[in-house]
């Protein structure tokens, strides 16, 4: 997987996760429907870091924690009921979906980036 799409499946989900919470507090009023815009805000912060060459794996690794704290907040959230109504269900259920799937993009470009840095050591690099 590469850094390009990594980025910009980052990119993405930070902009529809903060469409998801807005779209949603406009429709309920209530202010926890705002985590998704908490978690796309931050999305996009780590997009702006991944744009430095040195920084961009601890940029997708921020971005891989953030989509697995959004699943484990949706999970949790749907799973023990502390919703308050269907439409609240269905936003905790959406903001899981979509930050597994990023989440997925970002173990992909993650693991190959361990193969790639693997690759290089050799015995004479290393002493």
């Amino acid at each position: 997987m590469s850094k390009e799409k990594a980025i910009r499946s980052t990119i993405t989900t930070g902009y529809i996760m903060f469409a998801l919470g807005a779209a949603f507090f406009i429709a309920t009023q209530f202010v926890t429907a705002l985590f998704p815009v908490l978690f796309g805000a931050f999305l996009l912060g780590m997009q702006k870091l991944a744009n430095n060459s040195n920084r961009e794996t601890q940029a997708i690794t921020l971005a891989a924690a953030c989509s697995f704290a959004a699943v484990m907040l949706g999970i949790t959230s749907a799973v023990l009921g502390t919703w308050t109504t269907f439409i609240s269900l269905v936003e905790q259920i959406a903001m899981a979906m979509i930050a597994a799937m990023h989440l997925r993009v970002c173990v992909g470009y993650l693991t190959n980036q361990a193969r790639v840095d693997n690759s290089s050591q050799t015995p004479e690099a290393i002493y």
